[in-house]
């Protein structure tokens, strides 16, 4: 007796995203402006239009004060349940969603010895569309507020929307 199995997985989606992240933080705002940010991420499913996402990027950007030059780097990593809203025959499929974030920061200023870096949490919302342009392959169109804690109160607060653009690959496994 042969006993055969099939397990069929839904798709797992493989994003890949690039945009700014605009701070939300007055004092941020004035020295840092915008930063591009790029984003890598892999969604999981769950149930039915039910997703966790994780994604991870990198954000950097310069300025000039008091003759030095400041280097900003930023890795955010989001922790996201997404859920796709219901729109049955149509090429644009929304999304709302939300979840919990880090970020390690690094600020260094040339003229001084030593680079300040700094690590801190919390929390994000989301919504977006993706645009499905082929059976293969979705534009993406993602803005996520992300509402950070800084580590101490004199920390600079690095809070702030995030937009980004990019392409959604899903990804089949089967199991036999």
């Amino acid at each position: 007796m042969i006993l055969s199995i099939s397990i069929q997985v839904q798709a797992q989606k493989v994003t890949a995203r690039a945009g700014i992240y605009d701070f939300t933080d007055e004092a941020a705002r004035e020295f840092y402006l915008l930063s591009p940010v790029v984003f890598a991420g892999y969604d999981f499913p769950l149930i039915s239009r039910l997703t966790i996402g994780v994604s991870a990027g990198f954000g950097y950007n310069s300025f000039k004060y008091n003759s030095g030059r400041h280097h900003l780097y930023l890795v955010p990593v989001f922790i996201s349940l997404l859920y796709e809203l219901p729109v049955p025959d149509t090429k644009v499929v929304p999304y709302l969603g939300g979840g919990f974030g880090l970020c390690a920061k690094s600020d260094k200023n040339l003229s001084l010895e030593h680079a300040h870096h700094s690590f801190t949490y919390g929390y994000h919302v989301c919504g977006g569309l993706a645009i499905k342009l082929n059976d293969k392959v979705s534009l993406s169109f993602d803005i996520r507020y992300n509402l950070l804690v800084p580590p101490a109160m004199e920390e600079l607060n690095i809070s702030g929307m995030i937009t980004t653009v990019g392409f959604v690959i899903p990804v089949c496994i089967n199991n036999q």
